[in-house]
This record gives C-alpha cells, structure tokens and sequence, in this order.
C-alpha cells in the first residue's frame, strides 16, 4: 500500500474510480473524461490525491464497515462547508428571522450527525487495532509454545561445522601419540615453543 497510490495498476485505478464515485458522482464523471482524452493527464491527477485518499481504497477492500462512516463522515463535512456557506449568505442577504432560524437548526442536527458519524469511525478505528493486536498477541504465543524447538534450530545453526571439515572422522584425544614413541607424548602438543595456543586466534575468525 506504501507505493500503491504512487504507481497504481489497472486494477487499483478501477477502484480508485469506485471511490471517486461513492465521494462525488460529477468528480468520477470528469475523470473518467480525462482518462479518455488525456491518459497521462488522468494519471497525475488520481496520483495526486495522495495517501489519504488511496487508504479509503484500501479500506474499500479490507474494511467495507469503517468504508462506510467513512463516507458519511466525508459527505457530512460537505454538508456542513454548503450549510455554513448558505447561512453566512442568508445573514448578508436579511433572511427573516424565521428562515434563519430553521437553517441554524439544520446546521445543529447536521453537526450533531456528523459527531456521532465521528464517534463511530473512531470505534470501528480502535476495533480493527485490538483485532490486530490479538492477531500478534496469538503470533507471539505460537513463538512461545515453540520455543524449544527453535532454540534447537538456532543451536544446530551455530555449531555446523564448516562445509570443509569432515566430520565423519572421531575427534582425536587431546595428546596425540607418535608411533614407536612409546606413549610419550610429544614435545609440540606438550605446548612447546613451537605451539600456537588457540585462545591467540581472534575471536571474529
């Protein structure tokens, strides 16, 4: 979704235009125009909406309910911008009183509305955050319940030999004898002058 609305696929377009159409008929209308007479034309324009309105694309698809307020939540504020403008025109033009009366009242139950619609899409909102975080939460206890093994598995990674050793030969003994030397152990794997102590190997190889 991060560069969907960046470099949209036919599909993605076909949406968007569902979306437009569900926000303003006219404002799908007009593109769907511009998409015949100007394809590069129409590709800037949808591109340039930005994230916000390509999300509503994708809760088109993924949360049809949230989709829904959203709209109304959309529609509403229009309503709302068109009720204020006629209201300031109505108090420049010397409504009467009474006319002016029943619009504020329309704007208050508009605005009334409207908050409830808010109200809603902020729980729907908090709604699919605790369903995604009940989805990590059970993630996590199946990492847990797995513990065990993927320690094991991490284990198993760390102490592979390299590819060239061939471990199907025993370890040997920490002396090692010469034939013929009677047991005795050599001088070199006594720690003579001419051993080399692994602990002077760096750590990092």
């Amino acid at each position: 979704m991060s560069h969907r609305w960046r470099n949209p696929s036919p599909a993605d377009i076909k949406l968007f235009m569902l979306v437009a159409g569900d926000i303003n008929p006219d404002w799908r209308d007009s593109l769907t125009a511009l998409q015949v007479d100007d394809p590069e034309a129409f590709i800037t324009a949808i591109t340039a909406n930005g994230r916000k309105l390509w999300q509503l694309v994708a809760l088109r698809e993924q949360k049809p309910v949230l989709y829904e307020l959203r709209m109304e939540e959309i529609k509403g504020r229009e309503k709302l911008k068109a009720l204020g403008q006629e209201y300031r025109t109505a108090l420049l033009e010397g409504w009467s009183a009474e006319l002016v009366s029943v619009l504020f009242a329309k704007i208050e139950e508009t605005a009334r509305n409207q908050i409830d619609i808010q109200m809603r899409v902020r729980g729907e909102e908090l709604a699919a955050m605790a369903e995604a975080l009940e989805q990590l939460r059970n993630e996590l206890l199946a990492e847990a319940t797995d513990r065990v093994t993927r320690t094991q598995q991490l284990v198993e990674l760390i102490t592979a030999p390299p590819p060239d050793i061939d471990t199907s030969t025993p370890l040997s003994s920490s002396t090692h004898k010469r034939p013929g030397t009677g047991g005795q152990t050599d001088a070199s794997d006594a720690g003579g002058d001419d051993a080399t102590p692994d602990s002077a190997e760096s750590p990092l190889g």
